[in-house]
């Protein structure tokens, strides 16, 4: 029997307000947000996951994967 999981989706207009909220949605529109695998531009049509990252005495960000299967599946 398969292992059942629980997938968290995000609406595009939920997406964009993340976005604000981590200062980071100029940065998205402006194609300079990376995929953190492979570096490709990501773009509303990529996003794979998206990993929340909070730094001690830094800003929270957000860090993303794009949908290519090699990276879905890096380590």
């Amino acid at each position: 029997m398969k292992k059942k999981e629980e997938i968290t989706a995000i609406m595009d207009n939920d997406f964009e307000k993340l976005l604000s909220q981590t200062n980071q949605l100029v940065e998205f529109q402006n194609g300079e947000i990376k995929c953190r695998i492979c570096h490709c531009q990501m773009t509303l049509d990529n996003v794979g996951i998206i990993i929340p990252v909070c730094e001690p005495e830094g800003t929270p960000h957000l860090e993303f994967v794009c949908n290519n299967p090699n990276c879905l599946t890096a380590k």
